[in-house]
């Protein structure tokens, strides 16, 4: 059963609208079960995230559509918290994008991303 695993921290996530790709694409085949795991950073001088997204396409280019993080809690994570999202769609290609905490300070987040077939 091939298993796919992997974790990307970003430091000083920006805090410019639309977001930035934390978690560039990922060719993930037909893997279709699938957990992302978004942690951010706690302590003194730290942000959580304004806005977060999970992007899925048939290509590396694109195009991409926006998974519903809806009830997820994942889009607004304070500092120091954590949310899984799990998924079982087989879009070839996943991505994340972020958007850092209004405020003071910087936003690390760290992607983890786990995939079995």
């Amino acid at each position: 059963m091939p298993v796919y695993h992997e974790s990307i921290t970003k430091t000083d996530v920006s805090k410019a609208s639309g977001g930035e790709v934390v978690l560039p694409p990922r060719d993930l085949g037909t893997m279709p079960r699938r957990v992302l795991t978004f942690a951010c950073a706690g302590g003194t001088g730290k942000l959580g995230l304004a806005d977060a997204k999970v992007q899925l396409g048939p290509t590396a280019d694109g195009p991409w559509l926006d998974e519903s993080l809806t009830g997820t809690g994942i889009p607004t994570l304070g500092a120091g918290q954590a949310a899984a999202y799990r998924m079982d769609k087989a879009d070839r290609w996943l991505r994340v994008l972020a958007q850092g905490g209004e405020g003071e300070g910087k936003t690390d987040l760290t992607v983890y991303l786990d995939a079995v077939d």
